[in-house]
C-alpha cells in the first residue's frame, strides 16, 4: 500500500503534535486519510503510542490488597488469648469465668473509691482549708430528724430554727462560712434555740421543702414547735450578715416568748370537756360562800380520777377565791373612804366658819432616786491579749443605739454595769444618766444584777447580747 502521506504533510503533523517520529506521523496521517486534522487528533486521543492494529496494550492493573481477619467482638475471655481453633467456630463461653472476672473487677472499683473518700490525707492544704471553711455547723445543729427537733424545742420551750440547703446554690455554702460560724450567732442559737440543718440531697430536705412549699434557697426559718406553723421566715435565698440573723431572729425571740411544754398540761387540756360541769358546780359553791379567806380551802370538790384535771381545778378555785377577797376588801375600802370623805366634808365646814384662813402648802416633790454606784468602768483590753482571753458584747441601750465592747472575760459583772453607767453617761439629750437600770442576757431573759461580783465567764454571757432596761 503506497504512503498517501507527504513529506511536508509528515512536517506539518510533527510540528502540530510534536511528535518525534516521522514513521508514527506517518502511519497517523495515513489512519486520517491524509487529513491533518484529525490525524493530529487521533495522536491526541492515543497517545505516543502507535496503535498496530491488533497490538494495543492494556492499562495498569493495581494489585489487590492483603487479606485482613479482624475480630468485631471483644470481651474479657478474648484478652490475651489465642485462637484455639483454625475454624470460623468460636467455642463455648464460659460463663463462671466471666461474673467471677466481673465481680473482682466491682470490687477493685469500690475500694478504690472508698479509699479516695476517706483518705483525707491525700487532700491538698487548699482543699482541706476550703473543706473547713464551708463545712456545715455540727457543733450548733440538733442531731436528730424534724420531729425529734420539734419534740426538743417543745419540751425546752425554745423556737425551732430551720435551714434547708441545697449543695450547687452557693449563697448555701457562704450562710455556713459567714454565719453560722459567727460568735454571736453561735452563742444565740446555743442559749434560746433549736436549730435543725438539712440538705435537699437527702430524704428530709426535700420532705420539708415539700411539705412547706420551699422553693429559693438557703432556706432560714423559725417553726413553733407547739403547732408546726412556720411563724417568721428569716431568710428565702440570697445572702444574709450575721448582724442581721441576730437583729431578726432575737427580736422575734424576745417579743413571741413559748412556754415549755408539759404533759400534764396537755392531758388537762385534753379532758376539758369533761370538767366543764364539774368547773362550774365548783365555782357557784365557792360564789356561795363569801366569807371565805385566800388562803382557805372550799370544803368540797369534784373527786377526778386524773391528777392534771384535779391539779387544774384547784388553781381554779384558789383564783376564785383570791377574787372574791379581792372584792370584799374593795368594798371595805369604799365605805371607809365614804365615811373618811364625809368627815372631811364636816371638819372643812366648820373651818370655813372661822375668821381666820390657813394658807395652802404645796405638796413635797418626790426624792431624786440614789444613783447605785458600780465603780470605774474598765479600759477595752489591748490587741496584744489572745484572742481566748476576751470576748465581745452587744449592748443595746434604751435609746436603740447598739454598742459593740470589748471585754476580758475575767471582768466582773459589776464592771460591766460600770462600762453601760459611762455609755448611758454619755448621753446628750437623754434623761438616762440621771435613772438607774438594769441588765438582761439571753433567753428567756435573765436579770444579771444578781450576780455582780460573777466574771463573764461565770455568768454565762460571752459573745452574748445585752439589753439595757430603764427603772
Amino acid at each position: 500500500m503506497a504512503s498517501l502521506a507527504t513529506d511536508s504533510q509528515v512536517s506539518d503533523f510533527m510540528a502540530f503534535s510534536g511528535c518525534n517520529d516521522p514513521a508514527a506521523a506517518a502511519q497517523y496521517l495515513e489512519m486520517a486519510s491524509g487529513n491533518l486534522q484529525n490525524a493530529v487528533q487521533l495522536f491526541m486521543a492515543a497517545g505516543p503510542t502507535i496503535p498496530n492494529g491488533n497490538s494495543h496494550e492494556s492499562p495498569q492493573i493495581r494489585a489487590p490488597d492483603p487479606v485482613k481477619r479482624q475480630r468485631l467482638v471483644a470481651g474479657p475471655m478474648y484478652d490475651g488469648q489465642p485462637r484455639r481453633s483454625t475454624n470460623s467456630r468460636e467455642t463455648f463461653r464460659s460463663f463462671r469465668q466471666e461474673a467471677q472476672q466481673a465481680r473482682r473487677s466491682r470490687t477493685q472499683t469500690n475500694n478504690s473509691k472508698n479509699k479516695g473518700r476517706a483518705d483525707v490525707a491525700d487532700l491538698t492544704p487548699k482543699q482541706k482549708s476550703l473543706q473547713t471553711m464551708f463545712a456545715p455547723p455540727v457543733d450548733i445543729m440538733f442531731q436528730g430528724d424534724f420531729e425529734m427537733a420539734k419534740a426538743a424545742a417543745r419540751s425546752s420551750g425554745r423556737w425551732l430554727l430551720i435551714n434547708i440547703q441545697k449543695n450547687d446554690v452557693f449563697a448555701c455554702h457562704s450562710l455556713n462560712r459567714d454565719v453560722w460560724k459567727d460568735d454571736y450567732a453561735k452563742a444565740m442559737i446555743s442559749d434560746s434555740l433549736v436549730f435543725w440543718f438539712a440538705t435537699m440531697d437527702s430524704g428530709p430536705g426535700q420532705r420539708f421543702a415539700t411539705l412547706y412549699k420551699v422553693t429559693e434557697f438557703p432556706h432560714v426559718a423559725l417553726v413553733d414547735p407547739r403547732t408546726g406553723e412556720q411563724s417568721k421566715i428569716i431568710l428565702s435565698g440570697g445572702e444574709m450578715t450575721s448582724r442581721d440573723f441576730v437583729e431578726r431572729v432575737q427580736d422575734y425571740v424576745q417579743r413571741h416568748a413559748i412556754t415549755p411544754f408539759d404533759s400534764n398540761s396537755s392531758s388537762s387540756s385534753n379532758s376539758n370537756s369533761n370538767s366543764n360541769s364539774s368547773t362550774t358546780s365548783t365555782a357557784s359553791s365557792s360564789s356561795s360562800n363569801t366569807s371565805l379567806l385566800p388562803n382557805q380551802q372550799p370544803s368540797t370538790r369534784p373527786s377526778t380520777s386524773s391528777s392534771g384535771r384535779k391539779r387544774e381545778e384547784e388553781d381554779e378555785d384558789a383564783m376564785l377565791q383570791r377574787a372574791l377577797a379581792a372584792s370584799l376588801m374593795d368594798s371595805n375600802d369604799n365605805a371607809s373612804s365614804s365615811i373618811s370623805s364625809a368627815s372631811a366634808t364636816t371638819v372643812s365646814a366648820s373651818t370655813s366658819t372661822s375668821s381666820s384662813v390657813e394658807p395652802t402648802v404645796a405638796p413635797p416633790s418626790p426624792p431624786k432616786p440614789v444613783l447605785q454606784d458600780y465603780g470605774t468602768a474598765p479600759t477595752e483590753p489591748e490587741t496584744t491579749i489572745p484572742t481566748s482571753e476576751t470576748t465581745r458584747l452587744r449592748l443595746k441601750l434604751s435609746t436603740g443605739k447598739q454598742v459593740v465592747r470589748k471585754f476580758l472575760k475575767q471582768n466582773t459583772v459589776r464592771e460591766l454595769f460600770a462600762v453601760v453607767r459611762q455609755l448611758l453617761d454619755a448621753e446628750e439629750g437623754s434623761d438616762t444618766n440621771s435613772t438607774n437600770f438594769e441588765l438582761r442576757a439571753g433567753f428567756p431573759p435573765k436579770i444579771l444584777s444578781g450576780g455582780l461580783d460573777d466574771t463573764l465567764t461565770e455568768a454565762g454571757i460571752c459573745n452574748a447580747s445585752v439589753n439595757v432596761v430603764i427603772d
